[in-house]
């Protein structure tokens, strides 16, 4: 007996005396008796700048309160890793190695009805003046710059990093894509930025280690065109300004 990853069918299996083969059947479960459905999740952990692999522990835990949910291990020569997710939440999921930084991922799965693979490369940032991380898991009230419930295990993260690193000075830069006027990207940048800034003075990060700064939609790094490409522009970036 075994239920497939779309959990639609269950199939039997049963030994025919009369042929001495073996016969298979498949019956279809009742909704309420089929799994729930999963996604793997298949990439290469990188050096952000070689793109070579590396060895890493990959954490992945809920958003909604930041519990640790499992870890996995990337291959030490390729780089691969798996890990899988059910679906009705949304994840954050990271790689983490001895001298560098992490650039962490999300995955709404709220929507997700059946069996799905994503490929997701996650690239780790070494901890060198002038290197950037994009703070993904850092998320706002539309058009404003209210922090939500779910940025918290990031932020936290990122006070963790501050405060195991206490030399490093770091600025927190704020950025839009271009679907508002050059006056109103400036100026949410720079309240988005600001709101990072004041959550980790808030919890006891010295400010003379920290500077904010909003850039609208000057510093792109993706290509606006598509809808994807201005998701991914409206981003915070944690830089490294000193070691």
């Amino acid at each position: 007996y075994s239920v497939p990853a779309s959990g639609e069918f269950a199939y039997f299996s049963s030994e025919n005396n009369a042929v001495g083969k073996t016969d298979i059947f498949r019956i279809l479960l009742p909704k309420e008796m089929r799994p729930e459905p999963v996604v793997l999740i298949r990439g290469k952990v990188l050096d952000a700048t070689t793109k070579q692999p590396i060895s890493a522990k990959i954490f992945y835990e809920l958003l909604s309160d930041g519990k640790e949910l499992g870890i996995a291990t990337s291959n030490p020569k390729t780089g691969e890793y798996t890990i899988i997710l059910p679906a009705g939440e949304k994840y954050g999921f990271l790689a983490q190695a001895k001298g560098y930084m992490s650039e962490n991922q999300n995955i709404d799965l709220t929507k997700i009805k059946e069996y799905k693979e994503i490929s997701q490369d996650l690239l780790l940032v070494p901890i060198k003046k002038g290197e950037s991380v994009v703070l993904n898991n850092i998320f706002f009230s539309p058009s404003n710059s209210k922090l939500t419930h779910d940025s918290k295990p990031e932020l936290e993260r990122v006070r963790k990093f501050l405060v195991d690193n206490a030399t490093i000075k770091v600025e927190i830069a704020g950025h839009t894509n271009n679907a508002c006027s050059e006056d109103w990207c400036n100026k949410l940048s720079t309240a988005r930025a600001k709101a990072v800034y004041d959550y980790l003075a808030g919890k006891g990060i010295q400010r003379s280690r920290l500077r904010y700064k909003g850039y609208g939609s000057s510093k792109p790094r993706w290509s606006n065109s598509t809808a994807d490409g201005m998701r991914k522009n409206r981003r915070v970036e944690f830089t490294i300004l000193e070691i």
